[in-house]
């Protein structure tokens, strides 16, 4: 039997996380574990790592997968392959209730917004594309891998 070894960060929920008994589950992960009960050939496992080693544990064949709701990047389609998009994902900015609206990138940098996000995710990316092509309008990018709810927080109490 060929083991296949799955990388996760586990998180972020619902797509990945760990349960009350510390066991891996979510949308993502319950999807490739009904794959791989299609596949009796294969036995799958499961390991955790940082969001910035899945993609070199690939490269050195640590891992055979991924899995951990994963943005489409052009720079990694060309070296790794995608599966079919089973999702959409419309980002919002989400602000204190008396700031004046948000209603782009431009907006977040002349005003001095603190924008918190995760490693990787379509946040983090598209405001690192945008001061890679901004660099007199910078918008300040918090790397953060605490639960949604503390993201809140944080707003509500002003540190962002």
């Amino acid at each position: 039997m060929t083991v296949i070894k799955a990388a996760t960060t586990g998180m972020p929920k619902p797509y990945v996380y760990q349960d009350e008994n510390g066991n891996l589950t979510g949308y993502d992960i319950e999807v490739l574990r009904a794959v791989f009960d299609q596949l009796p050939q294969y036995k799958l496992e499961f390991q955790t790592a940082e969001f910035a080693s899945l993609f070199s544990g690939l490269d050195a064949g640590t891992y055979d997968i991924v899995v951990n709701n994963i943005s489409y990047q052009k720079k990694h389609a060309e070296i790794y392959y995608y599966s079919l998009p089973y999702g959409v994902t419309s980002n919002v900015f989400i602000q204190r209730e008396d700031d004046k609206p948000l209603t782009s990138l431009a907006d977040a940098a002349e005003r001095g917004y603190k924008i918190e996000s995760d490693a990787g995710s379509n946040v983090s990316n598209a405001i690192e594309a945008w001061n890679e092509e901004n660099p007199d309008k910078q918008i300040t990018l918090i790397y953060s891998d605490a639960d949604l709810s503390v993201w809140f927080e944080h707003i509500v109490d002003s540190e962002f």
